[in-house]
């Protein structure tokens, strides 16, 4: 049994547009390639997913490639250990919040460049990687919660120059400048 839940829904063969799907506190552990077949006639116009509070622990390559109008994923309270490969075919997506998990290596070059919105907190990560210095490529994210996790040190290459809310209570931080 899958609760399904679709919101801003008219007959697919409108103007109107599909606004959001939410599968939230199910039991699904994998998402297979081309989660689309799965969302029906609907996914090219999706722009919210809401898949969290579920057991998710795998998601294939290219799972969410053909969800090309995606604005805002939550993948949220699951089991993921790597983001690694997830988002890169997301080139609208704006808002992500992977909070929750088991994530422990992160880099900046896992993400769309237009998010504008990131949750990390409560995960395992230890440093807001960022190896070939992607920082002005995030020229519209504002917002970044890494709070709760493992960060040790941090320095100005960690965090985009133009993020105006960052959260980072409750980490080990205990060195702070240039790396």
């Amino acid at each position: 049994y899958l609760v399904n839940r679709l919101w801003g829904y008219s007959p697919p063969y409108r103007d109107d547009i599909v606004y959001g799907r939410t599968l939230t506190t199910n039991y699904v552990h994998r998402i297979k390639k081309y989660l689309n077949y799965y969302l029906f006639d609907i996914s090219f116009l999706l722009q919210v997913l809401d898949l969290s509070k579920n057991r998710i622990n795998t998601i294939e390559k290219a799972a969410f490639s053909k969800l090309k109008a995606l604005k805002a994923l939550r993948l949220d309270s699951n089991n993921l250990a790597s983001m690694d490969n997830l988002f890169q075919d997301l080139t609208d997506l704006s808002w992500l919040n992977v909070s929750a998990n088991s994530i422990s290596v992160f880099d900046y070059a896992m993400l769309p460049r237009g998010l504008t919105w990131l949750d990390l907190h409560q995960n395992a990560i230890a440093s807001l990687g960022n190896y070939f210095s992607l920082e002005a490529e995030f020229s519209r994210l504002a917002h970044i919660d890494a709070s709760f996790n493992r960060l040790a040190e941090l320095g100005p290459q960690n965090v985009p120059n133009q993020v105006e809310t960052l959260l980072l209570n409750d980490n080990q931080i205990a060195t702070l400048g240039k790396q």
